[in-house]
């Protein structure tokens, strides 16, 4: 008798310490890209199909069994996410959108679109394509990389950014257009920091049509990035150097030689139209005084030119998140 009422007991204190266990959380759901709060996330216990949805202010409630069980977020674009429940900070949980998602969106004239739906020919380049190469021109990274664009570089002179910049051929420039702002030429492209550009994209043939005739050679759409809202502050520095020098730079001829080719030319065009007895330019008295040692030929490309030269300093990846 006994026993049985020992069981008895047990029997109804055991659910009672079970509630006991029973810990009710909460939280909100959040973009680790921008913080925007994220509606109609699931929330569940792992192993379980014990879970809650997100309201449309990205909170949620869920009673769990303690402070090691581990839970599941699943959202549709955004990385499956799990975390256990003593880990969460401030009761915010951060979901990282998945690559496929962003690859699938291309900006596209005043807004974006999804890649699946695009009628127009549109050419896309993220920020670690553009990185990829090193150069001291934006332009100059974009050389081979997207289809369609052709880029000729005019000079090798340093700190210039002249190059021959066109879309399939068309004689008139592209349109340049900056997060929404038009304006500004392949020269703008070439000074910008190639680390602060998120992705840029090319508008061809009719995609550019949008922009109307200005966008008659088509256009090229630059998106730079954006600092988070998460409160995280993440700096990245890093420094691109390279010496620049002639491969082949011609020796001019000192002045005596100068002297003496001039009139030699004098003479010789005069011989082409009949004429003799040519008074040089140049008379023994003048070129005596450079022969004799008393005057000395300077070298002038020695004193102009620095044969060794930084190409393009250092760009500074600055990267606010």
């Amino acid at each position: 008798m006994k026993k049985l009422r020992y069981l008895l007991i047990i029997f109804f204190l055991f659910p009672l310490s079970l509630l006991a266990q029973q810990t009710t959380i909460g939280g909100k759901v959040i973009d680790l890209t921008d913080g925007a709060t994220l509606p109609g996330v699931s929330v569940k216990i792992k192993g379980t199909s014990t879970g809650v949805i997100t309201d449309a202010d990205g909170k949620f409630k869920l009673s769990v069994p303690g402070p090691n069980t581990v839970l599941q977020l699943s959202y549709i674009g955004y990385v499956t996410q799990e975390i256990v429940v003593k880990d969460i900070e401030d009761g915010t949980i951060a979901l990282k959108t998945t690559n496929k998602s962003l690859d699938e969106v291309v900006v596209v004239g005043y807004g974006v679109q999804k890649r699946a739906t695009i009628t127009g020919s549109v050419a896309t380049l993220q920020s670690k394509e553009i990185t990829t190469t090193k150069n001291e021109s934006v332009v100059k990274m974009l050389t081979g990389k997207i289809p369609g664009v052709c880029i000729v570089q005019t000079t090798a002179e340093p700190g210039t950014y002249a190059n021959n910049l066109n879309i399939r051929g068309y004689q008139g420039a592209p349109l340049i257009v900056i997060d929404g702002v038009i304006g500004g030429d392949q020269s703008t492209i070439g000074r910008m920091d190639p680390n602060e550009i998120e992705s840029i994209s090319v508008l061809k043939d009719a995609a550019a049509s949008i922009y109307g005739m200005r966008a008659a050679g088509g256009a090229i759409l630059i998106t730079t990035k954006k600092g988070s809202k998460n409160g995280k502050l993440n700096i990245n520095y890093s420094v691109n150097d390279a010496i620049q020098t002639f491969l082949g730079m011609p020796e001019g001829v000192g002045a005596v030689d100068f002297m003496m080719l001039t009139n030699e030319k004098i003479k010789r065009d005069f011989a082409n139209n009949f004429v003799r007895n040519v008074t040089p330019q140049f008379s023994y008295a003048d070129i005596r005084p450079w022969i004799d040692g008393t005057y000395k030929s300077p070298d002038w490309t020695d004193m102009v030119f620095r044969k060794p030269r930084s190409q393009f300093g250092n760009h500074a990846a600055k990267k606010l998140n």
